[in-house]
Formats: C-alpha cells, structure tokens, sequence
C-alpha cells in the first residue's frame, strides 16, 4: 500500500480530471468506482487507487492511496500531474532592494533637510517592498 502526495498547480478539479484521463478512460482503464469534483476512487481487481484534490495554503494538495498500483501513481505524479512552479527570486530580490532603498531614503530624510517627508516616502518604499514580496499569483478555484 502506498499513501502520497504531491502539490500542484491545478485546481483540485481539474487534478482529478487528469487522474479521471490516467487511471480511468484513457491509459489504465480502471473502473471508477466512485467519483466528485475533489475524489475518485478507481478500481481494477484487487487493487485500487483513491485520489483526493484539496486547496491547503493556497496550494492544491493531491493526495493518493493505492493498492497494487504503487508505480503507476508515481508515474502519474511525475508525469502528467503539473507541479507548481519554481520560486522567482527576482521578485525577491526585487522587494529586498525596495524594502534597503526605503530604508536608506527614510535616514537620509530624517537626517537631512526634508526628516517628514523624507521618512514617509522612505517608509512607503519600503512598505512596497514588503507587499511585493507578499503578492500571491491569483488561483482559479
């Protein structure tokens, strides 16, 4: 028996769908025993395989039990269910040298000439810094 999960960059219905293609209609042709927008249950002698589809965190999380089916649900994640995608550090290191830039903008105003204004414009770069680096990619749900 095998329990795992894998994270992706579908949504949870179309997750199953994809395992629907896999297990079911197109590749293996089990026989789908059960089925909802975020479960399927896949059947075919003595084995099985359930997939569940969920958002945790913002991330659909695809969960798996099989029996007798172990190599074909890693063959499943690895190729046809689309994994999320690789961090962006340019948008990190984006934010960073906002949120240094405001910093050094704001003591050179507190020091200098203009300390309101300098210190406010300081703060609001790097408050856009901070809620760069916070932006999330919008999801389809």
């Amino acid at each position: 028996m095998l329990r795992i999960a894998a994270k992706t960059k579908v949504t949870p219905q179309e997750a199953i769908k994809l395992a629907i293609g896999y297990f079911g209609t197109d590749n293996l042709k089990m026989t789908i025993s059960e089925q909802t927008p975020e479960y399927a249950l896949f059947v075919q002698g003595d084995g099985n395989v359930e997939v569940y589809a969920s958002v945790q965190e913002n991330v659909t999380v695809v969960e798996f039990v099989s029996r007798e089916y172990e190599t074909q649900v890693k063959e499943f994640i690895q190729k046809v269910l689309p994994p999320l995608p690789a961090k962006q550090p340019v948008k990190m290191w984006i934010s960073l040298a906002l949120i240094v830039i405001g910093i050094v903008v704001a003591l050179i105003g507190w020091f200098g000439y203009e300390r309101i204004t300098g210190v406010v414009i300081g703060i609001v770069i790097a408050f856009a810094g901070v809620a760069l680096n916070n932006i999330a990619v919008p999801r389809k749900s």
